[in-house]
Formats: C-alpha cells, sequence, structure tokens
C-alpha cells in the first residue's frame, strides 16, 4: 500500500493536483493517512525497520501534494483550501475546530526542526533515531519547498501586507 500511496500523492503533487483533489472528506483522510503513516515510521517496530525509506518517501510526496500546512496548524484557518476553515464542512463531518484536537500527537513543524537540532547538536549515531534521518527529514525537504513561497517573509517581499 505504501509504494501505491507515494505514486499517487508524488502524482497529485507534481501535477499541482492537491487544491482540486484532498478537499473536504478526502482530506480529512489524507490528514489520516498522514498520522499513521507517520507514527509509523517513528515507531521501532521490525516491519518499520525495513520499510522505513519508503514511509519516508511516501510521507515526503505527500507533503509536496497536500494543500494545507499541515504541520504549521496555525495558518489552517486562513488557508481556503483547509477544511478546517470551512465552517460548512465542520458542521457537515461533525469535526471540531481544528486538527490538534482529532490528531493532537501530530507534530508541528517547530517541533520537528527541534528534534533534528537536537540530533545534531547530540552528534549521536542513526541508529539512536534513525526516523529523523529517513523519515522527518525527505518530509521537512518536500514540505519547505511547497510552502516557503508563502512564508511571511516570501510575502512581504512580494508586496503583501503581513498582519
Amino acid at each position: 500500500l505504501i509504494p501505491v500511496l507515494t505514486s499517487l500523492f508524488d502524482h497529485i503533487g507534481e501535477n499541482s493536483y492537491g487544491s482540486v483533489q484532498l478537499l473536504g472528506e478526502i482530506q480529512l483522510a489524507a490528514y489520516r493517512i498522514f498520522n499513521t503513516v507517520y507514527f509509523l515510521g517513528a515507531s521501532k517496530s521490525i516491519f518499520t525497520e525495513a520499510n522505513r525509506p519508503a514511509l519516508g518517501a511516501c510521507l515526503a510526496a505527500f507533503s509536496s501534494a497536500f494543500p494545507v500546512a499541515f504541520l504549521e496548524h496555525e495558518y489552517n484557518t486562513i488557508n481556503k483550501d483547509c477544511i478546517f476553515a470551512d465552517n460548512e464542512q465542520i458542521a457537515k463531518l461533525g469535526l471540531p475546530s481544528s486538527a490538534q484536537e482529532i490528531w493532537p500527537d501530530m507534530p508541528t513543524f517547530q517541533q520537528l526542526v527541534d528534534q533534528i537540532t537536537q540530533l545534531a547538536n547530540s552528534e549521536s549515531a542513526y541508529e539512536e533515531a534513525p526516523h529523523i534521518i529517513e523519515v522527518i527529514l525527505p518530509m521537512l525537504c518536500s514540505y519547505l519547498s511547497l510552502w516557503w513561497d508563502h512564508g511571511p517573509s516570501n510575502m512581504a517581499n512580494k508586496g503583501v501586507a503581513e498582519e
């Protein structure tokens, strides 16, 4: 299933179909897929050890396709493509008002960067935190390449007033 999901998200990301295809109930299912694959990739099971690179590739593909800055929840309410910005969708699907209420353990961008920084500063071996190298780094690289242009510093450079 992981290679199929990776191919699907790669295709959606490469063709910029995320804001068209990953909406409503499908976006909710995609959040669930992300959450499951992320926590599977971060676990220490025998299955995960053998498949961690594939899980990281899947999350990287997901990050390039998903039309929501899912690691920076504070931006969800102003993103027209986010299910949590649409009160009608929230009511229709019986959702709480934010992704954090459904998945409280979903990492934030800053938490992931802090994990990477801690690993780098500790000079730990790969074996101590393989999920950072094989899951988090590919996911963040893909996430940043998509969302960097939407950040506050780039919006100011484009003449858009910051709030």
